[in-house]
């Protein structure tokens, strides 16, 4: 599995891990450093707030900043804030709005007319939103031939050559990085100013946070920085890039000291109202669905209690999260340079739970856990069956002699599918509904179902589709060679068979194995896809395939420019 599996794999294999974070009620904010206070182990950690009412109730900094020159973390330690930069991005952009320099209808071309892909009626609102349906700068630089350097001028270098999205604007709500570091070269363009002197002059000279900045320069000296690091073994290893400086998504760097300074400018609206209020507006689809996303905040709900947060990673080992729940007055900020750790589910859950009434364990999540219909022998038949989800891991669904039935996701264990409907399921294992489709307009009662729609939330996680199983097939990987060029990344990847196997292969990303779940579809062992779909001619001779790196980078084509046998 690599690191682009769809999160519904990650939500089945936490739904078998005991978290003790199910709402004890004296739960002590000290309780959740305990891993970190030993300071005789030389390891990263993480800087922690607790503002309660405006009022700091907790503030504590365990671990090490930089381990090779063994120097602690403390209030006043730079981090790479990652996304949470996201947010002074969205106050920028709400507060131009407010000032009538901006709308969100305005076409985000009339700011940016050099880059076609705007053409497709992608608005400022869908870019707030991440409703723009454009692809991740992220995945693209990963594959793209460009250098170490990651800054925005990279970044419109790759949207440039775009020509397809991953979903018409307005349809789908879809996270993407681009989406802000559009927005954060639309503030330049209107104020003639660098983002880095804009935010300075209009946010963190205002707040007083005097340790905060937009880091347009990846060189930079940084006092009192913070190096991130991933676990390794019984070690650490040291994944330090320093030539990212993704300016409107990510870049800003802080201090926990100055994090809480807008922890309660955002509880409290202060300075600017009008602002704050609007960053905290929802967005909507075009058939009036809601967004659970505003201005570079997401806006959630935990335990039956509205929550305003958002997290940030990034490749090096930052993780960061902030969060407040408005009803209770309460806010959490994590700063942390160690990888392995998930801030909310580490650390931020255990915060609001201490906060929460005891609660009984719900198991791993809402999803019904009751039958609301039952299934005769002839009805479960029509599901039973070989899948594919996402084009990435196999689902059988399998039926005993009482007509019940189970789901198994590759490498995980069999669970219940709760009927609901006679084409709708709850996975309550997941906090999943699994809505199945047939292949026929007959609606025909005996006809076997082809696919399924994966909901969590509410939201579209992934689908499921019949399958041939692969060792049926006669694959000839001598038929998936040669050269394939993108012209969009203007790059070109190398398809070689030997020894039985296929190999993926390109200068940026080395040569990886390919496995094949179907004659069409192979996910790579590692790094550079989700999954790579082929097309073949009317010879049944491979032409070209797509290549997706998880839904926020979907179906860049390749076509054949030269064969190898």
């Amino acid at each position: 599995m690599n690191k682009y599996s769809i999160n519904l794999y990650l939500l089945l294999i936490l739904c078998f891990i005991t978290i003790s974070m199910n709402g004890q009620g004296d739960t002590q904010p000290i309780d959740i450093l305990d891993r970190w206070e030993d300071i005789t182990k030389m390891q990263p950690g993480v800087s922690v707030a607790i503002i309660e009412s405006g009022e700091i109730k907790f503030k504590k900094s365990v671990g090490y900043a930089n381990l090779e020159y063994q120097i602690p973390l403390n209030e006043n330690s730079i981090f790479d804030i990652a996304s949470l930069a996201k947010q002074f991005t969205g106050f920028a952009v709400a507060k131009l709005i407010v000032e009538e320099k901006l709308r969100l209808n305005d076409e985000a071309r009339t700011y940016l007319p050099e880059l076609g892909i705007l053409d497709s009626g992608i608005l400022i609102k869908h870019l707030v939103y991440h409703t723009s349906g454009l692809r991740d700068v992220g995945g693209l630089f990963a594959l793209s031939n460009q250098g170490e350097i990651f800054s925005s001028k990279e970044a419109l270098a790759l949207v440039k050559g775009q020509r397809n999205l991953n979903f018409s604007p307005g349809t789908e709500y879809d996270y993407s990085n681009t989406n802000y570091v559009l927005l954060a070269v639309i503030v330049e363009k209107i104020t003639g100013q660098s983002f880095r002197e804009w935010s300075e002059a209009n946010l963190f000279s205002p707040f007083k946070m005097r340790s905060s900045f937009a880091n347009d320069n990846p060189y930079e000296i940084i006092n009192n920085r913070a190096v991130a690091y991933y676990s390794k073994d019984s070690s650490f290893s040291f994944q330090q890039n320093n030539g990212m400086s993704l300016i409107g998504s990510s870049a800003v760097y802080s201090n926990l000291n100055d994090m809480i300074i807008w922890a309660q400018a955002l509880q409290k609206e202060s300075l600017f109202p009008e602002v704050f209020k609007l960053m905290k507006n929802k967005g909507e689809l075009d058939n009036g669905q809601s967004v659970d996303y505003g201005f570079g905040l997401s806006l959630g709900n935990y335990r039956d209690h509205d929550i305003i947060e958002h997290s940030g990673a990034t490749p090096a080992g930052f993780r960061t999260q902030l969060a407040f729940m408005p009803d209770k007055d309460l806010a959490f900020i994590v700063l942390s340079n160690w990888g392995d750790i998930e801030p909310i589910r580490d650390l931020g859950k255990v915060i609001f739970n201490s906060y929460l009434p005891p609660q009984e364990d719900q198991g791993a999540g809402s999803a019904p856990t009751a039958p609301s219909i039952e299934l005769t022998e002839q009805m479960a038949k029509r599901f039973v069956g070989e899948y594919l989800f996402n084009n990435e891991m196999y689902v059988t669904i399998r039926a005993d002699n009482e007509a019940n039935l189970t789901i198994e996701l590759e490498g995980q264990e069999e669970t219940p599918l709760i009927p609901l409907t006679d084409s709708s399921f709850s996975l309550p294992v997941a906090s999943a509904i699994v809505v199945f489709h047939s292949g026929s307009a007959s609606k025909n009662q005996t006809d076997r179902f082809e696919s399924a729609t994966v909901f969590v939330g509410g939201d579209v996680e992934g689908k499921i589709e019949r399958k041939r199983a692969v060792e049926k097939l006669i694959i000839d990987h001598k038929n998936y060679q040669g050269l394939f060029h993108s012209s969009e990344l203007n790059i070109v990847f190398e398809l070689e068979a030997f020894d039985g196997k296929l190999y993926i292969n390109n200068t940026k990303m080395g040569k990886v194995l390919l496995n094949e779940k179907t004659k069409e579809v192979f996910i790579p062992e590692e790094g550079v896809a989700s999954s790579i779909v082929f097309s073949f001619n009317s010879s049944n001779e491979v032409d070209g395939f797509l290549l997706n790196r998880g839904s926020r980078m979907r179906d860049l084509e390749f076509f054949k420019i030269k064969s190898v046998h």
